[in-house]
């Protein structure tokens, strides 16, 4: 048999007074969470960060425009360019090939002749490339402000008319290397050996002598030739190799073989006779020993074996 049910009269409970119920009995319902929350906060309080936080707030709107400042400065679009570069290329590189280059390393190291045969390789010379490239810029960065590069390669970077002037400038004032003065005394002695050499006579002048008389030259002529082309030699010849004003000897010892290297080496008469490879020889010899006293002739600022007390001013006997 059914049951009848209670009748119950439902009365809406004000919220306002519930909350204000619970929140009086929040602090013994929660009295430890209040306490820790209280610690916590004095904390704060003592390490200065509710009054940093405070000033944060208040300030917020200088804050934010300083961080967008930052953030949009030539500097953090340079570093975020370069990280992304940095991170391509990180992507792109063979792991495995690390791994491996890495763990032969630590094996028995390659003979000179690989490493040289893998330095030559295309890859490595295109590493190498970006490398002296990446120095090249960080030393343009390093580079003080208002000082003009001086290197070749950046003055190209000028336009025309500087370019030529700091270029040439620039060459003028290099030094001369270290093994540019040894190699330049050598040079002149070398050159200077053979003058030296006729001057004393060591070759025999003989052969010279018969082909002037032969031209037709008077036996007396002759011979005040031979003496002064001696001496000519052997005092050009020691200039040569001391660097006393030796643009200047060099000079000397050229006038004397164009007429003295025509005179006596006419290989085009002996054509067609077994004398005309020995002539033509000759006449290439002077020719060539010509080049090297016109190399001589053209560099400026010699060095000399012994310095000398008295000064020579004058660029074209230097």
């Amino acid at each position: 048999m059914a049951q009848p049910v209670e009748f119950r009269k439902f009365t809406p409970q004000d919220s306002r007074e519930d909350l204000l119920r619970r929140l009086q009995d929040a602090p013994e319902d929660h009295a430890e969470a209040l306490l820790s929350l209280y610690d916590l906060l004095e904390k704060l309080h003592e390490k200065g960060l509710i009054d940093t936080a405070n000033g944060l707030l208040s300030a917020s709107t200088t804050v934010v425009n300083r961080l967008v400042d930052v953030v949009s400065s030539k500097q953090a679009v340079s570093a975020l360019r370069m990280g992304l570069m940095l991170a391509n290329l990180l992507e792109t590189i063979d792991t495995n090939r690390v791994h491996s280059l890495l763990t032969a390393a630590a094996g028995k190291p390659p003979s000179l002749l690989r490493l040289g045969r893998d330095a030559l390789s295309e890859d490595a010379r295109r590493g190498l490339s970006a490398g002296v490239g990446l120095v090249s810029v960080f030393g343009a960065a390093l580079r003080p402000k208002g000082v003009q590069p001086t290197t070749e390669v950046e003055s190209s970077k000028q336009p025309g008319p500087q370019l030529k002037k700091g270029k040439f400038n620039a060459l003028k004032k290099l030094p001369l290397l270290s093994i540019e003065k040894p190699a330049l005394i050598v040079a002149r002695t070398l050159v200077a050996v053979i003058f030296i050499m006729n001057g004393l006579n060591v070759i025999s002048q003989a052969l010279a002598t018969h082909e002037l008389i032969a031209h037709g030259l008077p036996e007396n002529i002759v011979s005040i030739s031979i003496w002064g082309a001696r001496a000519l030699q052997l005092v050009a010849g020691t200039a040569l190799i001391f660097g006393v004003f030796p643009r200047l000897a060099s000079l000397a010892l050229i006038a004397f073989l164009i007429p003295a290297t025509i005179m006596a080496h006419p290989f085009w008469q002996a054509f067609s006779t077994p004398l005309y490879p020995v002539q033509l020889i000759n006449f290439l010899k002077n020719v060539c020993m010509c080049g090297g006293l016109l190399f001589i002739a053209a560099t400026k600022d010699q060095p000399t074996l012994f310095p000398r007390s008295i000064p020579f001013s004058k660029d074209a006997v230097r």
